[in-house]
């Protein structure tokens, strides 16, 4: 079996809070509501990044299997580097693999680690549960003005949203679903999610 999982996000936040209020139409001279805004803003971006299946800002995240199950392994769309190869050997020690002997392929789409040219991928105790764990980053860079504009938008009316319908019942209205629009704009940057 093969799970990853956020280690770290991103300290920045991928939209501007005082955007989000703005967008929000809260006056900006008022703080009472600053709390609340900032758990919307960083729901929003949790939400969509899982709808595009992709980190929006840098993070850092784990790759963990019982094996080296296949020759290139798949880690992210827009991976920016693999920090260590951690596996369990034959005889149940940790070691990191030396990065002279795999590649790291950022260029794909899907960015995988791979054993160099003729080699393979050491063997791991047979029976050890996470036996690999491969730690990289990815995301499309460290600013909200690396992400495209539908990412930005699509974060601001999910944050908007959040926002204005917090109760978990309405009454007197007509139930709808999210916002369509959320959904086209997260529509242009959305990949398969990487098995």
């Amino acid at each position: 079996m093969v799970t990853r999982r956020q280690i770290t996000s991103s300290t920045t936040e991928a939209v501007n809070f005082a955007e989000v209020k703005d967008f929000i139409h809260l006056h900006s001279g008022t703080t009472a509501n600053d709390a609340e805004v900032k758990a919307c803003i960083h729901d929003a971006t949790r939400y969509c990044e899982g709808e595009t299946h992709r980190a929006f800002l840098t993070s850092t995240w784990k790759l963990v299997a019982s094996s080296f199950y296949i020759d290139q392994i798949p880690l992210a769309v827009d991976l920016q580097s693999v920090t260590s190869v951690v596996y369990t050997d034959s005889n149940g020690v940790d070691q990191t693999a030396d990065p002279s002997t795999y590649l790291v392929d950022t260029d794909s789409f899907v960015g995988s680690v791979r054993p160099t040219y003729n080699g393979c991928w050491p063997s791991t105790r047979s029976n050890t549960p996470n036996a690999v764990r491969i730690t990289y980053t990815c995301g499309y860079g460290d600013s909200p003005s690396d992400l495209p504009s539908d990412a930005r938008r699509a974060i601001k009316l999910m944050a908007a949203y959040y926002f204005l319908y917090r109760s978990p019942i309405l009454t007197g209205t007509i139930v709808n679903d999210l916002p369509f629009a959320v959904d086209a704009l997260l529509g242009h940057i959305a990949v398969p999610e990487v098995v």
